[in-house]
């Protein structure tokens, strides 16, 4: 029996390593996207995107001269809609697009040289009503909102709105309206990249109002964003952000616009394409994400672990009990009791996972520790999940265990179950 004990435990290790990895990217999606923050704290249940496009007769090589006075024409008509209450024309808009996120490195006028913190940006069009479209709050905000063109006479490249979070890491408190913010960048003049020797300053920005705080990506861990108004658009924008009245429904809107998008949305140059509901748009990327697929492959793999740990488990206690059916006869008629006797048997298998677990756990730290996931990468983002590792480390821990315990118990109740349920005389016949 101590033989199979022994491979037992090496079986229980091996598959506790390999479990451990699965479980901790499982655990960590799972936290980022239901604990770090509310996936939408802007309303979206009456939030229409539409898709913009050029009518087939257009001159792709023309000048787009007309681009504005279409969009506006547009505009006019969304607008007359009693059930309209705003219109934004974009490229860019929150969770447009998870999988091509990225982050700009961003500081005050006082932090050079420091490098910064990190934050996604949103390029928006100068002029159009993002915030209220989209349904941001705004905190705090100028008494009067700065032009592209006054931004750019005071030597800046244009104005930004940031988020709360964003607002605390570089000046310490939301009181940081008409301040300077610098997008920059590490300049490295040697290999390795572990280090930068300067650093560059991309453009700066005249902060116009600090926002409430939202997660760039569904799955993403820091809320820090900002909202750059510094370009004017030459060709048609690639959506447009309709948001309805309170009374009104979006999948009505939707039905009632939708056949008559070529007649009369279409203006000059350009003209809305196809209709469809925020909520819906976040539905379909969530489903296509990158992080979204990894879970699910996760998942099976895990399963797969889960059920080749449970019938080696199955199978050992089966065999062992098989063997000591007479001894279980034995004991109970001398009074004790069937869960007296599950006991006994769940805390033999108990210990021989802890022993497992505990030795599978120390070769996985090990690893942690050699490829060096167990100190902060990067001096950028303190909100990286490995920035407070071994608090990460102990909470994956408990999880990993529970999980594995709850099968390695399910795996003992089942032969055992069977072995005391068997009549005493039938036991104790038994050779």
């Amino acid at each position: 029996m101590k033989r199979k004990n022994v491979w037992l435990v090496l079986e229980l290790i091996i598959i506790t390593v390999l479990s451990w990895l699965f479980i901790d990217m499982i655990t960590t999606a799972y936290y980022a996207r239901y604990f770090t923050g509310d996936i939408t704290p802007f309303e979206t249940a009456h939030l229409v995107v539409g898709r913009m496009e050029r009518p087939d007769t257009t001159d792709s090589t023309s000048a787009r001269v007309d681009d504005r006075s279409a969009m506006a024409a547009i505009r006019s008509r969304l607008m007359a809609m009693p059930e309209v209450q705003s219109v934004c024309f974009t490229d860019d808009y929150i969770y447009n697009g998870t999988e091509s996120a990225f982050n700009n490195l961003y500081a005050n006028a006082d932090g050079i040289p420091t490098l910064g913190v990190r934050a996604h940006p949103y390029h928006l069009m100068p002029g159009e009503p993002f915030l209220a479209t989209q349904g941001i709050e705004l905190m705090t905000e100028s008494p009067a909102p700065q032009t592209v063109e006054s931004a750019n006479a005071d030597g800046t490249n244009g104005y930004a709105y940031i988020t709360h979070a964003l607002a605390l890491d570089l000046y310490g408190s939301t009181d940081c309206v008409g301040k300077e913010l610098l997008w920059v960048e590490p300049e490295y003049t040697h290999a390795g990249y572990d280090e930068y020797d300067s650093v560059k300053v991309r453009q700066t920005y005249r902060i116009a109002g600090v926002m409430q705080d939202f997660k760039s990506t569904p799955y993403g861990w820091q809320n820090r964003s900002v909202l750059v108004f510094d370009w004017l658009p030459t060709l048609m924008p690639s959506s447009v952000m309709i948001r309805l009245q309170p009374t009104a429904r979006t999948t009505e809107f939707i039905e009632q616009v939708s056949p008559h998008l070529k007649t009369d949305f279409s203006a000059g140059s350009c003209r809305i394409a196809a209709l469809g509901t925020y909520d819906d748009m976040l539905s379909s990327l969530l489903a296509s994400d990158s992080t979204t697929l990894e879970t699910q492959l996760f998942f099976l793999l895990l399963s797969i672990f889960v059920v080749n740990m449970l019938l080696g488990v199955v199978g050992t206690y089966w065999m062992r009990i098989r063997r000591m059916r007479e001894a279980i006869g034995i004991r109970r008629s001398f009074g004790a009791t069937r869960w007296r006797i599950m006991r006994s048997l769940l805390a033999d298998g108990i210990k021989v996972y802890t022993v497992a677990y505990i030795i599978g756990t120390f070769i996985y730290m090990q690893f942690c520790i050699y490829s060096g996931i167990d100190v902060t990468h990067g001096i950028i983002d303190d909100t990286d999940r490995f920035a407070q590792f071994w608090p990460h480390f102990a909470v994956v821990s408990v999880v990993c265990y529970l999980v594995q315990l709850c099968v390695v118990a399910l795996g003992v109740i089942i032969p055992a179950w069977r072995a005391i349920r068997m009549p005493i005389v039938t036991a104790l016949h038994d050779e």
